[in-house]
């Protein structure tokens, strides 16, 4: 309770507590500096190729660029800009638009990295922390705001590693 206009930190006195508003302002700080690296980079020297591949999944079904060879390494973000493809947003001026995918991507890692950590030590405050040091890592959000697989790649890695800790337990 209380009121949140009158009084801001309200929520947090009421019991959500300093490692909930450390692990929403990870989260939230994390997407907006994502979101800026996203619509601020400059093109990375491989995203034409991440764009072209989107291209051939939408024309082909499979990332087979024009001159035969197959184009793997980054098949599952082929798939998910697809739709960006035929909704006719899929050109190279439309990275800032087609980055945002990646922009979820690196937030949800953020996530991943509190529940992996947690899950490891038992610790929220220590999850917390972690998640704050992955959403301000200059190379994760380097890889969030750029049409490349890293992003996608990093949450899956803290999914499978989160996925394998509560296996075990």
């Amino acid at each position: 309770g209380g009121n949140v206009i009158a009084d801001p930190l309200s929520w947090v006195r009421s019991g959500l507590g300093a490692t909930t508003t450390l692990l929403a302002s990870a989260i939230v700080f994390g997407f907006l500096v994502r979101v800026i690296a996203a619509v601020t980079l400059t093109p990375h020297v491989d995203e034409p190729s991440s764009v072209l591949a989107a291209h051939m999944v939408a024309e082909r079904g499979l990332p087979i660029l024009p001159s035969g060879t197959p184009y793997f390494q980054g098949t599952t973000l082929s798939y998910l800009l697809q739709p960006f493809v035929w909704l006719g947003l899929g050109e190279i001026h439309h990275l800032p638009l087609m980055r945002m995918v990646l922009v979820l991507a690196g937030t949800v890692a953020i996530w991943l990295s509190y529940r992996l950590a947690r899950a490891i030590t038992g610790s929220a405050s220590v999850g917390a922390i972690t998640a704050m040091l992955v959403a301000i890592d200059p190379v994760s959000v380097q890889w969030s705001a750029h049409v490349r697989m890293y992003g996608l790649l990093q949450a899956l890695n803290f999914a499978l590693a989160w996925a394998y800790i509560r296996l075990l337990q």
